[in-house]
């Protein structure tokens, strides 16, 4: 405090003869405070670079972010779509089963052998039982179309006696089929 009184009652030169001394002195302590305002500034600088570097890396972390919500998002829809794709090719194919189940059932062959072939509905009367091992022919010839005995293939139907067949119903029934539309020389009887 008497150092700060001293220098108030100073005269005017003895201020400036002061302050001279002051920066005699004060060479030394002008080069250490300028080595620390050049630390401080390169520290300064630093901070800045870093903080610069910490918010680009931020910036690049939440724009990788965005980006992967983005593919989740597409790739959660593709599944989507696929998944919808999948279930109308389903109901396609079980709509298509039962169109083939009701397009080959009994009935509607029945009726598009009477309407295309003119073909009759069997009756007990019309059924001629043929056993072709009597008449010398194989249950396979009959079975291909090549039975020889054309007095028992008139008007009525042909079925065969074969204890040793293993051919079910919806086989033989496939068979004919084929025949018929092969035109393999299969004979029916024709109504008039």
């Amino acid at each position: 405090m008497q150092a700060a009184t001293a220098k108030r009652n100073m005269t005017e030169a003895e201020r400036r003869r002061y302050a001279f001394r002051v920066y005699e002195h004060a060479g030394d302590d002008m080069a250490e405070a300028r080595a620390k305002a050049k630390q401080q500034a390169a520290a300064n600088r630093r901070a800045k670079v870093n903080l610069m570097v910490g918010v680009f890396a931020v910036f690049l972390l939440s724009m990788g972010y965005m980006l992967l919500n983005t593919q989740v998002t597409v790739i959660g829809y593709e599944i989507n779509q696929q998944m919808a794709a999948n279930n109308e090719l389903a109901n396609d194919n079980t709509r298509l089963v039962l169109e083939i189940e009701q397009a080959t059932s009994p009935e509607k062959v029945a009726g598009f052998a009477v309407e295309h072939f003119n073909m009759v509905t069997a009756t007990d009367e019309s059924v001629i039982y043929y056993d072709a091992a009597a008449a010398g022919n194989t249950a396979g010839n009959i079975r291909t179309g090549m039975a020889v005995d054309q007095a028992a293939l008139g008007f009525g139907t042909l079925e065969v006696i074969d204890e040793g067949g293993s051919e079910s119903l919806i086989e033989s029934i496939g068979t004919f089929l084929q025949q018929l539309t092969s035109g393999s020389g299969v004979q029916l009887g024709m109504s008039d």
